[in-house]
């Protein structure tokens, strides 16, 4: 038992410090962009966003979450997160891109941008209803991420996303299409 408890812990942490060493790479070049003069009337263009966000009962198959997303390097995306449903408790890494749809960002940075998120990745579980105790699944999703920014680095986000996988239990016999739909809101930096 506490050797899955380890792993999935192991494999969220992994996932954690590689969406952390893509930012921490981008920043100085995300940073010089911002810090670039802007004419009066220019829209106001970040390339990157750390968005923080938690779902709760708001999702399926998920009942509460916990994600992160960067944008960094326009126009791809990485998100990882962690999630709970019923008995069991998943952690998940995704990539793929954003393509920004609305940008009303003035000089001062603060307006709203709208991107389509198409990301594909991996989700691994743990525990669940019946007899299966660790599954691992591919999946897809398409999503609208809203965020209205508040100032120049700060902005409250929304995420509507919808896809789906197929879960392949620890033996890799069975192989379960399952649905994914989630709504979650947070804070964009």
């Amino acid at each position: 038992m506490k050797t899955h408890k380890a792993k999935t812990l192991r494999h969220m942490g992994m996932m954690l410090a590689g969406l952390l060493a893509v930012w921490m790479w981008a920043m100085p070049s995300a940073n010089a962009y911002r810090g670039e003069y802007l004419e009066q009337g220019q829209r106001y263009n970040s390339r990157s966003a750390l968005n923080l966000r938690v779902s709760a009962f708001s999702g399926l198959p998920d009942l509460l979450g916990v994600s992160a997303s960067l944008t960094a390097l326009r126009p791809f995306a990485a998100e990882v997160g962690v999630s709970t449903f019923g008995l069991g408790a998943t952690v998940y890494g995704k990539i793929g891109a954003a393509i920004p749809l609305v940008n009303t960002r003035n000089y001062y940075g603060r307006g709203i941008t709208l991107d389509l998120m198409l990301m594909g990745g991996y989700r691994y579980l743990y525990g669940g209803f019946d007899t299966i105790e660790e599954a691992h699944a591919l999946v897809a999703t398409l999503g609208l991420d809203f965020t209205w920014w508040l100032a120049p680095h700060f902005g409250l986000t929304a995420n509507l996303n919808g896809g789906g996988g197929f879960w392949l239990d620890h033996t890799g016999t069975d192989a379960i299409a399952f649905p994914e739909a989630r709504f979650s809101i947070g804070m964009a930096f």
